[in-house]
């Protein structure tokens, strides 16, 4: 009964698709943003996803703004004053409020003796925020983030990341998948992961019994052991 019930789930096993793993993918950056347009590819298919734009505006005065634009299909997370500036360890996803439309960042003018300042980016901080992204990859929906330090203009973008897995939510800062003991990377990590047990190395009783004469023989010398 033992064997048949191995041979069964072994069966069963086989006849299962395999899961899929999610898969952060992280691009690196280090690039100023003042004056120029600079295209993000974030699943790098050769097709920008969004596009950050930094430049000088003249009306009766200079203002420094910068914005993005998301391309054909994409948006970006919004609020009322434009592109949402979210803190590390957001949860980027369908819940989200995404807006298609350009989107100003921060700008920053000369008023009198000092400045002013409008746009979800215009804390005067040196912080990096992280901009959330929605994209398409084969018409399917993909989360994103985009980390940049825009506080005090001109801004830096610092690195970009995506969710491998379509509709599946993103953190903002995570730069990989799941955590494991002896292998922690920057970024977002539950605490919890690092004190769960590694599971058991040692041969189940009904791998043992599937094995025929010879599992056995193991299963009876680990009963044995077990007992004294």
């Amino acid at each position: 009964m033992y064997v048949a019930a191995a041979g069964a789930t072994g069966v069963g096993l086989l006849a299962s698709p395999p899961a899929a793993e999610a898969k952060i993918v992280y691009t690196p950056a280090n690039t100023r943003l003042y004056e120029n347009s600079f295209p993000i590819d974030l699943n790098n298919d050769g097709v920008a996803d969004i596009t950050l734009s930094a430049h000088f505006q003249v009306y009766s005065f200079y203002r420094t703004v910068l914005s993005v634009i998301p391309g054909a299909g994409n948006a970006v997370v919004g609020v009322a004053a434009g592109a949402a500036d979210l803190p590390w360890g957001e949860r980027i996803g369908p819940k989200e409020t995404f807006d298609p439309a350009g989107q100003l960042m921060a700008s920053r003018a000369r008023c009198g003796s000092s400045y002013c300042v409008a746009g979800p980016w215009a804390d005067p901080g040196n912080r990096p925020g992280y901009l959330g992204v929605k994209f398409l990859i084969h018409g399917e929906t993909h989360y994103g983030w985009v980390r940049l330090t825009a506080g005090r203009l001109p801004a830096t973008l610092t690195g970009y990341a995506y969710e491998t897995i379509p509709n599946k939510p993103i953190i903002a800062g995570k730069v990989s998948g799941p955590v494991s003991v002896g292998a922690v990377n920057v970024g977002v990590i539950n605490p919890s992961e690092l004190l769960t047990p590694s599971p058991s190395t040692a041969p189940s009783t009904l791998d043992l019994l599937a094995r025929g004469a010879d599992g056995l023989a193991i299963w009876r010398r680990e009963e044995e052991s077990v007992s004294e």
